[in-house]
């Protein structure tokens, strides 16, 4: 299953990420005017496209279908810019390829630790805890009692909004190995894995010392939209987390099950990708905008506390701090003095 998802569905939104965000960052002369000049040059590709993305569309629907459309639409721009050399296209699958495989294993390792934990530790030991620190630092308030005191007035396309938001994150980690693979080498790419993977390793560790699940599993009337996944998907965790507590663990499957509510790790990599992504302004800008419209989604779906998110920028600081230092001060003011241009275009 994870194995699909990976590099299935997280491929296909990893290059449509990438793509828009390359579009942002890079100048039009080298995104947009090649691809205008080139397809008024050989007009014969426009019906064929428009045949390519209409069925994309009627097979997946608007939102995997388009992203599937632009896909397809940027990997015939890399054959094109490279002539069809194997060379070329070898050089970039080295980039691309092996932080891929880096991170897909790394996060195998990460949902089996997580598993592993919840099987020995309760999984819900410091919700109260957390519970009450957010009371300290909301003023008595709560995140499941504002969401649901805000839920009758809202309309459910509020909740769509959000839920949209919250699992569109997952596509600025693909564009950042993808723009850092392309555009600053494989070995900087692989240290953007590294450092995800850092803060995955020290949220598992948080949770092993202080396991919590999130506001949802303490809120006495969880609020449900049956067209929404988000609830079903919290109800999904609190059955599998206590299956694991019991002699049933052994038949367990492992799984893209996640647990861990402090620190927040939708604060964690969005920061993360930003620290990398940040010689690019523009593209910095648009991540910061984003990531705002992130943190209401975040709360109002009862994902996180407070507390979490707080954690969260704590916990990815110090994952970008543990990078810094394993790479060495040389390595990195060698690639700071290096041009960061596509390898796709050279």
């Amino acid at each position: 299953m994870f194995i699909g998802a990976f590099w299935g569905g997280m491929a296909v939104r990893a290059i449509f990420a990438g793509a828009l965000l390359y579009l942002i960052g890079f100048p039009l002369s080298q995104t947009v005017r090649p691809v205008w000049a080139r397809y008024r040059e050989q007009k014969a590709r426009i019906p064929v496209f428009a045949i390519f993305a209409t069925w994309m569309l009627l097979q997946f629907g608007i939102e995997v279908g388009g992203m599937i459309v632009v896909d397809g639409l940027v990997l015939a721009e890399i054959l094109d810019r490279s002539q069809g050399s194997l060379k070329t296209m070898a050089g970039i699958l080295r980039s691309v390829v092996p932080p891929a495989v880096y991170l897909f294993f790394g996060l195998v390792a990460m949902f089996c630790y997580n598993d592993l934990i919840v099987s020995v530790k309760f999984f819900g030991a410091y919700d109260s805890f957390f519970l009450k620190v957010d009371s300290v630092l909301m003023n008595g308030h709560s995140i499941s009692g504002l969401a649901q005191s805000l839920a009758p007035r809202l309309p459910v396309q509020a909740f769509e909004i959000a839920e949209f938001i919250y699992y569109g994150m997952f596509g600025q980690i693909g564009a950042g190995l993808v723009l850092t693979a392309l555009c600053l080498g494989r070995r900087e790419s692989c240290r953007f894995v590294g450092t995800i993977l850092t803060s995955y390793v020290i949220a598992l560790v948080l949770f092993y010392l202080w396991p919590a699940l999130g506001p949802f599993y303490l809120s006495p009337h969880p609020i449900s939209y049956p067209q929404l996944a988000t609830y079903g998907y919290q109800q999904n965790a609190v059955l599998k987390a206590r299956l694991m507590m019991t002699s049933y663990k052994y038949f367990n499957i492992t799984e893209t099950d996640y647990f861990i509510a402090f620190p927040c790790m939708h604060i964690v990599q969005p920061l993360v990708v930003m620290w990398f992504l940040r010689r690019w302004k523009r593209i910095t800008y648009v991540l910061i905008a984003y990531d705002i419209l992130l943190i209401p989604a975040i709360l109002l779906l009862e994902w996180h506390y407070l507390a979490d998110l707080i954690g969260g920028i704590f916990v990815a600081a110090a994952a970008i701090g543990l990078g810094s230092i394993r790479i060495g001060g040389a390595f990195a003011r060698r690639r700071r003095s290096q041009s960061a241009q596509p390898i796709a275009t050279v």
